[in-house]
């Protein structure tokens, strides 16, 4: 019996112990997605989540938004699915969903030419306030037959109590899925979204202007 309920239990992984810390770099205008690749991409956590990986994300931020380039060298799937997770004060003393948070989906094929985005953030009613509008999300889709490229731009207005110059860190993660791959960067809990202190703190750096 002992054995059976130690197998029922998921194995620890590197990242359940240890918190990811990076830095973001700022951009005076959003960067080419050449010069977002070169100079902007996150690093790499899939050896420690146990996961393939099969995107790189990019991402840079000035007063006025965050942009986020996913360069996936891949065909474009019709299952692909992008989310992204934000917290504008980086809290990790608080375990739930709270008023700093936000969910946004992004759904990267194109139906009547457009790509489907929206924020799908779920608060605890005593922290909610209303979501930024679908059509304030910009998503641009490069598809390249072999590669394919999602170009997010969220504003600023879309990020509750976002103030770079009041408060120097932001916390993130990501969820990517196609075809049954599953891709994070600082927590792979199925619900991830429910728990915003797992997700990396980022540093918002303004030392170089990268244009």
């Amino acid at each position: 019996m002992t054995i059976d309920l130690l197998e029922e239990i998921n194995p620890i992984l590197p990242l359940d112990c240890f918190a990811i810390q990076c830095k973001l770099l700022h951009a005076k205008n959003q960067p080419s997605a050449k010069m977002m690749r070169k100079k902007f991409l996150l690093p790499s956590t899939s050896k420690l989540l146990n996961e393939v990986p099969f995107v790189e994300v990019a991402i840079a931020w000035n007063e006025q938004a965050i942009y986020c380039d996913l360069f996936f060298d891949k065909l474009l799937e019709p299952t692909d699915k992008i989310e992204l997770f934000f917290d504008t004060r980086d809290l990790k003393t608080v375990s739930f969903t709270h008023r700093f948070c936000h969910q946004f989906f992004i759904f990267p094929q194109k139906a009547n030419d457009e790509t489907f985005a929206k924020e799908i953030t779920v608060f605890r009613t005593e922290d909610a306030h209303p979501l930024c509008l679908a059509e304030d999300i910009q998503v641009d889709l490069q598809d390249n037959r072999k590669s394919y490229l999602v170009r997010v731009t969220i504003p600023a207005h879309c990020l509750h109590s976002y103030d770079p110059l009041q408060f120097s860190r932001i916390a993130i993660n990501y969820r990517l899925q196609s075809k049954g791959l599953l891709q994070h960067f600082s927590s792979a809990h199925p619900l991830t979204e429910q728990h915003p202190r797992y997700w990396a703190s980022c540093e918002l750096i303004k030392g170089d202007i990268f244009i």
